[in-house]
């Protein structure tokens, strides 16, 4: 861990400092090249930097090698603000080259508000299903992107056996080297499904882990809290960089406990746990919750249901395991079984927009299908699977009249 210190009236000044520090960038006229390295470029024999496609991966891999974090998007200190900078003192090349005329450009037209280009390095902002069109190759391809992806732009290049003019812009995500997706400007800047990601949020990380990162924090900023601290100190695997306006004193401050918007859930960092068994697994006492029956669930939106289907007169049960055919056990969240004979799993998914949590979602419910186990609506084997969400918040009522309409009621 190192502690660097920034101040307001020169923070791009000292960031641009820090990062030839941290990156080892070189002085003089190398620097820029220096840079798109740092993140997936590779030098060519013309003297450019080609951020190149290879089936088995390229300049996506190493997209998450380093990472800016910010507490906000806005402000000067801010994610936005951040990559204009970056922008402006790395890849002005690569802009100018891309607003050519069509019979001069190598590489596609800039796309949305920050005149994204060839080389830059991007995240996904939108959970987005692409057709077999827009993505290559197509055999094996997920061709899914969720929220919170990022990676490179890798084309189009004009050169081999693209003799047009490009036309799209093609990256390459560091979760799923060896496929890139075709993305074409979407005109309207709130209808924008990238964002320039050599700085994020800290919230925007949330499910990333970077080898290197450098953690922005202002002085009396209210978004600071222990939670953004949590969060920030937990998404490196080498190094990470306080680079802070204020006194450390009032770090310290930020993250005491009284400053927690939810201090139950870091118990196992900051104090000794209390542990104890709940469904099989050693959970800390504060990370658990009691339904008006008695059962320890984990959350509050769960004990809502499970308060929910005792108030139906429901046979149901937490947690308990479901075998698959291929010798997998799984726990859904609640098992309900109704006079009729029929199986209901109910799963409530609460972070949806956490990356990693997304795409294990994606894996269990792929192996539902493969194991007897269908939505509601549709012919089960097994198990009929009801899903709940609260991205928009909770509606109790809502979810009461989807369990009475699922399970007869």
């Amino acid at each position: 861990m190192r502690f660097a210190r920034w101040s307001r009236a020169s923070l791009h000044d000292d960031l641009l400092r820090l990062l030839s520090e941290e990156l080892q960038l070189p002085d003089g006229q190398t620097v820029v090249s220096a840079f798109e390295q740092s993140y997936g470029g590779t030098p060519g024999s013309d003297g450019r930097v080609w951020f190149n496609w290879r089936g088995d991966g390229g300049a996506g891999t190493a997209a998450e090698r380093w990472q800016i974090l910010a507490p906000v998007r806005a402000r000067a200190w801010g994610a936005v603000e951040i990559n204009r900078q970056l922008k402006s003192a790395f890849r002005r090349h690569a802009l100018d080259s891309a607003l050519k005329p069509p019979w001069e450009r190598w590489f596609p037209e800039p796309i949305g508000p920050e005149q994204i280009v060839y080389g830059d390095k991007v995240m996904n902002v939108k959970n987005t299903r692409f057709s077999e069109r827009r993505v290559y190759p197509k055999e094996d391809a997920l061709r899914y992107v969720a929220n919170g992806e990022i990676g490179v732009v890798v084309g189009q290049a004009k050169g081999g056996k693209i003799t047009w003019t490009p036309n799209k812009s093609e990256i390459e995500f560091s979760s799923q080297p060896g496929f890139k997706y075709d993305f074409y400007d979407w005109g309207d800047a709130a209808d924008s499904p990238l964002e320039l990601a050599w700085a994020i949020t800290v919230h925007k990380a949330q499910g990333s882990e970077f080898e290197l990162v450098i953690l922005v924090l202002p002085e009396n900023a209210r978004a600071l809290s222990r939670e953004l601290f949590y969060t920030a100190l937990t998404r490196q695997r080498q190094r990470v960089v306080i680079f802070h306006e204020g006194e450390l004193d009032a770090l310290i401050d930020a993250a005491a406990p009284g400053n927690s918007e939810t201090a139950r859930r870091l118990t196992n960092l900051f104090e000794a746990p209390s542990p104890v068994d709940v469904a099989g697994e050693r959970l800390d006492d504060r990370l658990i919750h009691r339904t008006t029956s008695g059962v320890l669930v984990r959350s509050k939106n769960e004990v809502i249901i499970a308060n929910l289907l005792t108030k139906l007169g429901v046979d149901w049960t937490y947690e308990e395991p479901f075998p698959g055919d291929d010798g997998r056990i799984v726990r859904p969240d609640f098992t309900i079984r109704t006079d009729a004979g029929m199986t209901v799993l109910w799963e409530h998914l609460g972070m949806l927009d956490n990356l990693k949590y997304r795409r294990k979602w994606e894996i269990k419910r792929a192996w539902y299908e493969a194991n007897g186990v269908a939505p509601v609506g549709q012919s089960a084997k097994r198990a009929t699977l009801m899903t709940t969400e609260d991205a928009e918040g909770v509606d109790s009522e809502e979810w009461e009249a989807l369990a009475r309409s699922v399970l007869g009621l």
